[in-house]
């Protein structure tokens, strides 16, 4: 036994159909046309005008009737390709699918729904053959991390007569996650990340490849002498060999205190995550392994282009506690991290923690700058 919907679901939906519709420029003067010709029909009596007023509301039922088979059964979806950063555009196409097994359809708009409401046309589409997709283009651009939903889209038509414009219900978009955007580091937090032995450039250590040749030094290997060279220069020289990854360094964050509130607390707290994004970008970028750690507990480790993309991942969704939030972190502390290798960043605050020359100490260093301001 079919059940009926409750009464507010069949008032609502009632209240508001699935489609919109109203008239075009030319469909005003047809309604007013035939508005005038409906009152003459009922002042004189005459079937001529009867019949003209008659054709003249086929018109219109017919208009209704062909424009919604134009717009039933087309299925729109975007697609975006590679990771999204905050600030740039991100290409992908709009794919849009005609559902119908044997009716086509015929001149519709498909159209993007900004969160003002402001209609963007996004493309035109003549006709679309029974079972097929058309695939167009698509370019958005997001100025905040974090899961965000593409714009609403609907479509439109103003088929066959171009008299009445019909419109579907806007769909809600797609859920995308926007990451944060990797900045250049300043020049003088790269010279202290090279004093502390953390470089994107090749450093010395055990490898195989040649970093560099120097005088030789009691207590160097003698199979690390260059002969070649050493004849030539008449003394011994010892060849210094590049790394082949980097050292492990742990990236900690601190969440603001207390958790920003004015827009240009939130837009300072949002140019560290930046900060925090670049940095491992150029740790995991020098062949090196970052140690992720958050409200005192250790997030795993990652390494190479596939693991700064999971690190982008969970910046993009970090969010500053809630006042009287006691949740602790998600995964199990095992052990305060060294010092000496140890970057802290301290969120929606501008500064970081870097450690000294050597492993010996650490230095307070200014990381986000201000808007309008440059490195020096």
């Amino acid at each position: 036994m079919r059940t009926r919907a409750p009464f507010p679901t069949s008032l609502r939906r009632w209240l508001r159909p699935p489609r919109t519709i109203r008239p075009a420029r030319e469909g005003w003067w047809y309604l007013a046309v035939t508005m005038a010709v409906g009152v003459a029909a009922t002042n004189t009596g005459n079937n001529l005008l009867y019949l003209v007023l008659s054709m003249l509301l086929a018109g219109i039922v017919v208009s209704g009737l062909l424009s919604e088979q134009s717009l039933r059964g087309i299925i729109m979806r975007r697609e975006l390709a590679g990771p999204i950063f905050t600030g740039q555009p991100a290409f992908g196409q709009l794919l849009v699918s005609n559902r119908k097994r044997r009716l086509r359809s015929f001149s519709f708009r498909v159209r993007e729904i900004d969160p003002l409401g402001t209609p963007h046309l996004l493309t035109y589409l003549p006709h679309l053959a029974p079972s097929a997709e058309a695939r167009i283009g698509y370019q958005a651009r997001f100025e905040r991390r974090g899961p965000t939903r593409l714009p609403a889209v609907q479509t439109t038509t103003a088929f066959p007569f171009g008299l009445f414009v019909k419109a579907t219900q806007p769909e809600a978009g797609e859920e995308v996650l926007v990451l944060p955007r990797i900045d250049p580091l300043p020049a003088d937090l790269l010279r202290a990340l090279g004093e502390a032995g953390v470089s994107a450039r090749p450093v010395r250590g055990p490898g195989t490849e040649l970093h560099d040749l120097r005088p030789f030094r009691v207590g160097d290997d003698p199979r690390l002498i260059h002969w070649k060279q050493s004849a030539k220069l008449d003394r011994p020289m010892v060849k210094e060999l590049e790394s082949e990854e980097g050292g492990r360094i742990t990236l900690a964050l601190e969440d603001p205190e207390p958790s920003p509130r004015e827009p240009e607390e939130i837009e300072g707290l949002e140019r560290d995550i930046r900060f925090a994004a670049s940095l491992a970008a150029h740790l995991l970028r020098a062949e090196g392994e970052i140690e992720f750690r958050h409200r005192g507990g250790r997030w795993g480790a990652f390494r190479g282009e596939a693991g700064l993309l999971r690190l982008l991942e969970h910046l993009a969704r970090y969010a500053p506690p809630v006042p009287g939030d006691a949740t602790g972190p998600d995964s199990v502390d095992d052990g305060a991290p060294d010092e000496a290798t140890t970057i802290t960043v301290w969120l929606g605050r501008g500064l970081a923690v870097i450690p000294g020359p050597r492993g010996e100490g650490s230095r307070l260093m200014r990381v986000a700058l201000p808007a309008g301001e440059t490195p020096r």
